[in-house]
């Protein structure tokens, strides 16, 4: 399987759960796409995958600025991993393929 395409993911944040869209295009090792929750959107950056596997950065700013760095798993048509948050500490996700 591969990490291109559209997934809906549960970010389990010290805040709260939040639901994002993901829409990923992963093409050799290369890992682009965008992030949003409804009302924000950002592009991801240093994306990169290897098999299962991928990492990525996602800015933002609300509610406060700081850069969240993915790591993920692919099973299949699931995903899931950790998204460190700064000093914050780490959340865990796990999606779902959606398109």
């Amino acid at each position: 399987m591969s990490f291109t395409g559209t997934w809906k993911i549960e970010l389990h944040a010290p805040a709260g759960v939040q639901t994002l869209r993901f829409e990923a295009v992963a093409e050799a090792g290369l890992l682009t796409g965008t992030i949003s929750n409804g009302t924000d959107s950002g592009p991801i950056l240093n994306g990169k995958y290897e098999g299962d596997e991928a990492s990525w950065n996602l800015p933002i700013q609300k509610p406060i600025a700081v850069t969240l760095a993915f790591d993920a798993a692919l099973d299949g048509d699931e995903i899931s991993g950790t998204a460190k948050v700064g000093a914050l500490g780490s959340a865990k996700f796990n999606g779902v393929r959606s398109a």
